[in-house]
């Protein structure tokens, strides 16, 4: 005597790393996607999932940011009857701690007595629980809603449909190390920052400069931290020092220290510098964090 239809679908969900290039908006768009903007760009990453609508009427479909120690956020897309729209918002990356993904993954139920058929090493079973309640933390701090638009019927859209890749946990999870780039210029003194322009430096031609790199411990435990450079194109500038395994010490826990690197460009253009901090655990190196910045050399500076 009933019938249900599925009206709303979702899939292709993704994690992306949030933009760090500017952006310039004027004031009607910046207040219509206000949700969409954060201060501190490297501590946040996007969300998104498509919504395919199945049914014959339109749906107003909305999903809200509810992390906790977190501002409030939500994201308000119509989708018409045959399309898919796509929702997009921030979210504050976290690092769960290693005795909150160490725990076994739960079962439905407790009197269920599960047994694997294939035996996987204790590095596949972290991966996979790590996977588990990475993904659990995220469908908690997100509240995915609909409406009939128009009228009275509503309803909750779940997302646990969804797969969580080793991309995405990536990109989630907080990095051990926190990153900011530079340029300054050597003074009598004091140094000089080199002027800015649109979020690019603008450094002089054929003198001397230092790219400063700040490195933060953003773990609870003491690390030891090492520094790779790169700028390209590399064929059109000089260094003094080395560019890989920059030694920056051992931080303690939400410790900072610089380092510097002289560099001199000896053409005019258009230079970008990625520096990425790694750290040396028991012998091995592994990446923590990454940030770049653009050099625009000119000709009339």
């Amino acid at each position: 005597m009933v019938t249900v239809y599925r009206m709303l679908e979702c899939h292709g969900m993704d994690i992306l790393p949030y933009p760090s290039y500017p952006m310039e908006f004027d004031n009607k768009s910046t207040k219509n996607n206000s949700n969409l903007f954060v201060e501190d760009k490297g501590a946040w990453c996007l969300f998104s999932v498509d919504v395919r609508n199945t049914y014959g009427t339109p749906f107003e479909v909305s999903i809200e940011r509810i992390q906790k120690d977190v501002s409030w956020g939500e994201t308000l897309v119509n989708v018409p009857p045959g399309s898919t729209s796509r929702l997009v918002i921030p979210l504050k990356k976290f690092l769960l701690s290693d005795e909150h993904v160490s725990r076994p993954i739960p079962t439905l139920s407790d009197r269920q007595f599960v047994v694997n058929k294939t035996k996987l090493s204790d590095s596949e079973q972290k991966m996979q629980r790590e996977l588990f309640w990475y993904r659990e933390e995220l469908f908690n701090s997100l509240r995915c809603q609909w409406r009939e638009a128009g009228g009275t019927r509503y309803g909750d859209l779940s997302l646990r449909q969804q797969r969580l890749t080793l991309t995405m946990l990536d990109t989630l999870r907080t990095e051990k190390a926190g990153i900011l780039l530079s340029l300054v210029r050597a003074g009598d003194s004091t140094d000089t920052p080199v002027k800015q322009v649109a979020g690019k430096y603008h450094p002089p031609c054929s003198e001397l400069v230092y790219i400063r790199i700040k490195v933060t411990n953003l773990t609870s435990s003491s690390l030891v931290f090492t520094v790779d450079v790169s700028i390209d194109p590399k064929e059109h500038f000089i260094h003094d020092g080395v560019l890989c395994d920059i030694p920056v010490g051992r931080l303690e826990a939400k410790q900072s220290r610089e380092v510097e690197v002289a560099v001199c460009f000896l053409c005019h253009g258009r230079f970008e510098i990625l520096a990425s901090a790694r750290v040396l655990d028991s012998g091995h190196l592994s990446g923590t964090g990454s940030a770049r910045l653009i050099a625009i050399v000119d000709a009339n500076i």
